[in-house]
């Protein structure tokens, strides 16, 4: 069984009823993701900033109310920590291209790689092909 390392996005849109992508996210869980999903330290900072910015459009509440959204959410059945055991410098040679943009992504795919897992997004612009066995480790959920 494959362990689905969600990233913030899919985080944002599991936990926030009014997210355009609500629906198939919580579709996509029930069916595949409840049995084996993960998070980093990444994905639960991410989920924690950008829940709680008084921008953002559903805001559940301040960073404590979010971080108890997000401890009861990881308190469920199936849920995995994956601490950060890998580097951006172990994962990219030094010669490749890629944008600025992309580098939390490719971590968080290189993460997948590393714990023999699969990243799962909503984002369909992951340069996978960066990584090897990138393409084969990253879960696109249909929109």
């Amino acid at each position: 069984m494959k362990t689905y390392l969600l990233d913030v996005n899919l985080l944002l849109a599991l936990s926030d009823a009014m997210h355009v992508h609500h629906d198939p996210a919580h579709h996509w869980f029930s069916q595949i993701g409840h049995e084996s999903w993960a998070t980093c330290p990444f994905t639960e900072n991410g989920f924690v900033r950008i829940a709680s910015h008084p921008r953002y459009p559903n805001r559940p509440g301040d960073v404590a109310s979010v971080l108890s959204l997000l401890r009861r959410f990881c308190d469920q059945q199936g849920h995995h920590f994956w601490p950060a055991q890998t580097t951006i410098r172990e994962l990219l040679p030094g010669d490749i291209v890629i944008s600025h943009a992309h580098l939390t992504d490719i971590y968080l795919l290189g993460l997948a790689i590393h714990n023999q897992g699969k990243l799962a997004t909503l984002d369909q612009r992951i340069p996978t092909a960066v990584l090897e066995q990138g393409n084969e480790a990253l879960e696109l959920i249909d929109v």
